[in-house]
């Protein structure tokens, strides 16, 4: 009860959130604009607050922000954030806090988060930008969702204020601020159309339907549920399951010892059963009340110290009645499964262990390390940011199941088979079964390594290569000779090649120079069919006019009107610029697309002419990648993008797994030469009951496909339920594919290796006591 409640003091309530995404406001929109220092965005802000108050809404306000990147001059090593807003409004109930001082009242004063306080009181203040601008400290504010970053909270409009400062300092800095709209009222749909139409009309913006995803309501926001499942089950389910499973067979032992003295002085032994019985639910009851008691004071008791201690708000206590419904449940349950588990070792071991009462260890220690595991994997998944973080915690997760199957292996033997082979296969197991538990779990713990590691890794990899199929234009290959071959034979050179493999290709070169605004190169392209055709997108007809009429399309934001160009020979060039949106990633890299006529025109040299051939099939690429060889010349000048095999499984990933077989393997050829051992040693008990070469082989395969059945089977099991439970937590999208090949052939070496070392024990066991068949 107390992991619960503490759980769940680090989960956000739907208000919460509200809180923090919109605030006072029903609705907030990041537009994906960004103004640049140096630049105003005041005018397309008027019209935009203009333009969702006549489509409806009730109230709005346009917010910037910087996340982080700033640098105040006397603390270089710290970067800040900036975020600027009517704050006396309160924007954002229940989350900023006034602390000391007050909120700024024009554009020169700033109030400071809790962490920079120390540093700049109140009455201090902060300087930015060479000195470009200097702020008053008026207040110092708590943000409770985000308790240690450092921020500067400004008055609105202070980011277009700082327009006035000089372009070399603005454009050595490179600080942009993203433009956010929070309104209420209105239908969020109308408001993001007429958003788009003003941002587009003005700057440039993406498209309706991705700003509609970026909306944030508040109605959808409070109405999430924020009680995982994992989380319930953890803290009221798996946890009262243990303890009382446990805790019967605790009590059970101790109870038996009462039981004996109460037969002994000679009271009747059904209603020693009766009080046994009412002893056993009257502990579970007190058990229950109890620890269901103490859990929840323990956890209402630790809630301060979590907040004092938490770097961000904790969420609030929610579904405690439900969660002791299912406790109750739960610790009935394992109650009852901890009385059967006790009566089946009784019946696996001889009456000596009914009397000296000992309760077998592993039943006690097998559940707490379940759920030691089921911890580490939740703890794990919930912190996973990476593929092999994912990996140890369905690992985690698929091994809490394994850790009960020397568990499930007692249960399948309780009941035992009508054949005397396999009924003596069954006591065998019965005999050993510690080693067999251990056998069986060892060998399944290896497997769902092996599974868990290559399915998820599978997945992640897939997950990534269908993205860059996606992002990345498919089957592309790019010819590039040197400079000094001349163009003539280049061309010619290029026909080959196209006629070649099947494919025509289009030329583009790299302007001779740089954009100062963005890294990148600017592509040079014949017309506008030759940009339309290289990357899949077709120009609106007001871009189709700028690329015409000597602009560029930029592959980026910021998405501002002109841009500065410096050729190589230090001459520049302003051109008009646009953002074009639904490029694939892979020319996000680039900085833009100019026509041949314009680089023409202005004197720009070109560079690196590369022809690209489009949309080759995968036998057209191997047609590629013979063609140095078969038109003789350097297959350096040849580049092949075949998206779907950029990322594969990893040597190291083939080598461990072949690793885990070989280890999983051993344990099974142990198992099998340590139950050889043992049929050996009862040779002359099995011959006088009339035991033939059948019976030994059929006994000694019964016992090893037993173990190796269900290690198997408890692998799959528990890694698809690992895999699971470790996506839903992480909420990291996977695309789940199910590396067949390689776990068939991890499976298929396991039961080949083991197969054959019982064929051979059972040869030798046979031959060397002589023993025919009758």
């Amino acid at each position: 009860m107390a992991v619960f409640l503490t759980l769940q003091s680090f989960q956000f309530s739907g208000a919460q959130q509200a809180n923090q995404m919109v605030g006072a406001y029903d609705y907030s929109l990041q537009t994906g604009t960004f103004i640049s220092l140096g630049d105003s965005g005041e005018i397309t802000d008027d019209a935009l607050q203009a333009a969702i108050a006549q489509a409806g809404a009730v109230n709005s306000i346009i917010r910037y922000n910087i996340s982080d990147g700033l640098t105040i001059e006397d603390k270089l090593s710290t970067s800040v954030g900036f975020e600027e807003g009517d704050w006396s409004d309160e924007p954002f109930p229940n989350r900023l806090f006034i602390q000391d001082g007050r909120w700024p009242a024009n554009v020169s004063e700033v109030t400071v988060s809790s962490v920079l306080a120390e540093d700049y009181p109140v009455g201090s203040s902060v300087s930015l930008f060479d000195g470009n601008w200097t702020a008053t400290v008026v207040g110092v504010a708590k943000d409770d969702f985000s308790r240690r970053t450092s921020t500067l909270f400004g008055f609105p409009g202070t980011w277009n204020s700082l327009a006035t400062i000089d372009d070399v300092v603005a454009e050595r800095y490179g600080n942009t601020a993203n433009r956010s709209v929070y309104w209420s009222g209105g239908d969020p749909t109308v408001i993001v159309d007429v958003v788009a139409d003003v941002l587009s009309s003005s700057e440039g913006s993406q498209a309706n339907d991705i700003l509609l995803q970026q909306v944030q309501s508040r109605s959808e926001l409070t109405s999430r549920t924020s009680s995982p499942l994992i989380e319930f089950g953890l803290g009221s389910l798996i946890a009262p399951f243990v303890a009382s499973m446990v805790g019967t067979i605790v009590a059970t032992r101790f109870i038996n010892r009462i039981r004996a003295v109460m037969l002994s002085i000679g009271i009747a032994r059904r209603k020693t059963g009766l009080s046994a019985l009412w002893a056993i639910v009257a502990s579970l009851v007190l058990g229950l009340i109890a620890g269901c008691s103490t859990g929840i004071a323990v956890g209402l008791a630790l809630r301060p110290l979590l907040d004092l201690a938490s770097e961000r708000a904790i969420g609030p206590v929610y579904d405690v009645e439900v969660m002791l419904l299912g406790a109750l449940v739960a610790s009935l349950l394992g109650g009852g499964l901890g009385a059967l588990l006790n009566n089946v070792r009784q019946s696996l071991s001889a009456r000596e262990l009914v009397a000296a009462n000992r309760a077998p260890v592993h039943y006690i220690v097998l559940p707490i390390l379940c759920v030691v595991l089921v911890t580490a994997g939740y703890v794990s998944a919930q912190a996973a940011q990476s593929t092999d973080q994912m990996i140890l915690s369905g690992i985690c997760f698929a091994l809490s199941g394994v850790a009960l199957l020397p568990l499930v292996l007692e249960l399948l033997l309780l009941r035992e088979p009508r054949s005397m082979p396999a009924l003596l296969a069954s006591r065998r197991l019965k005999a050993e079964i510690r080693q067999s538990g251990w056998i069986t779990s060892s060998v399944s713990a290896l497997l769902v390594v092996a599974f868990a590691a290559s399915t998820l890794l599978a997945s992640a990899l897939a997950t990534v290569n269908d993205s860059n199929s996606s992002a990345v234009p498919v089957g592309q290959i790019y010819f590039t000779p040197p400079a000094d071959l001349p163009d003539t034979a280049a061309d010619g050179l290029t026909q080959e090649i196209g006629d070649y493999i099947g494919l025509q290709p289009i030329s583009f070169f790299i302007a001779d120079g740089g954009v100062d605004l963005l890294d990148g190169s600017t592509i040079v392209v014949e017309s506008v069919t030759a940009f339309e055709t290289l990357t899949g997108v077709e120009l609106s007809s007001s871009e189709v006019d700028l690329l015409q009429n000597g602009g560029t399309i930029r592959t980026k934001q910021p998405n501002v009107p002109e841009v500065s160009f410096e050729s190589s020979d230090g001459a520049r060039h302003t051109f008009s610029a646009t953002v074009k949106e639904g490029l694939a990633n892979d020319y996000r890299r680039l900085d833009g697309f100019i026509l041949r006529s314009t680089a023409q025109a202005n004197d720009i040299g070109l560079v690196n002419q590369t022809r690209v051939f489009l949309n080759g099939s995968r036998d057209q690429l191997a047609l590629a990648e013979s063609a140095p060889i078969e038109l003789g010349f350097n297959s350096e000048w040849l580049t092949l993008n075949n998206v779907p095999d950029i990322f594969s499984e990893p040597v190291e990933a083939r080598i461990a797994a072949s690793t885990i077989s070989a280890l999983a393997v051993s344990i099974m050829i142990f198992f099998v030469l340590s139950a050889t051992r043992l049929l050996r040693a009862n040779l002359s008990t099995l011959r006088s009951i009339g035991a033939h070469r059948g019976w030994l082989n059929a006994v000694l395969f019964a016992q090893t496909s037993t173990v190796l059945t269900l290690a198997v089977v408890g692998a799959a099991f528990t890694a698809v339920v690992g895999m699971f439970a470790t996506i839903r937590i992480s909420g990291i999208e996977l695309q789940l594919v199910i590396p067949w090949q390689s776990i068939g052939m991890t499976i298929l070496i396991l039961v080949a290796g083991t197969l054959i070392a019982a064929f051979v024990s059972s040869g030798r066991l046979t031959n060397d006591e002589r023993f025919t068949s009758t």
